[in-house]
């Protein structure tokens, strides 16, 4: 899995009104390619938006940044000190420490998750759960 962690402050866009658009646009972020999951960042006291997004993969994730999101990420003065900044995973390191990434997913064939963990919008009908002894194991899910 690959992370993109993107962040900006507003020029001349109040909270709420960023919040209204960001719910608006957040379905489309369900047909970028390779998106396992994005969440959307908000600090109102520091000026500070953004978001995280985790990726099947390099290529996937490398898709998005040349890809006309971004672009016009980069060219709307909204988005000030716009900061990109993409990360491999310590997949093994993260499996240890129960991280969320673990539980999100398998990488999947078509279409994008929404909630792994409970089988809900998963790309295949499989997610996966932990067990007792925190080992991650996959379960069938029903399709939606």
């Amino acid at each position: 899995m690959h992370v993109l962690i993107i962040t900006f402050e507003l020029a001349g866009l109040a909270d709420a009104d960023y919040r209204q658009h960001a719910q608006a646009l957040a379905p489309q972020f369900l047909q970028v390619p390779g998106l396992i999951s994005k969440t959307w960042l908000a600090d109102e006291a520091n000026n500070t938006y953004g978001g995280v997004y985790v990726f099947e993969d390099a290529a996937s994730l490398q898709g998005y940044l040349d890809s006309g999101i971004v672009a016009g990420m980069k060219a709307n003065p909204v988005f000030a000190e716009l900061s990109i900044r993409p990360f491999g995973t310590v997949e093994a390191a993260t499996a240890i420490t129960a991280g969320p990434l673990v539980e999100m997913r398998i990488p999947a064939q078509s279409g994008n998750a929404r909630d792994a963990s409970s089988g809900a919008g998963s790309r295949h009908g499989v997610a996966a759960a932990r067990t007792a002894q925190g080992d991650v194991v996959d379960q069938a899910s029903s399709p939606e």
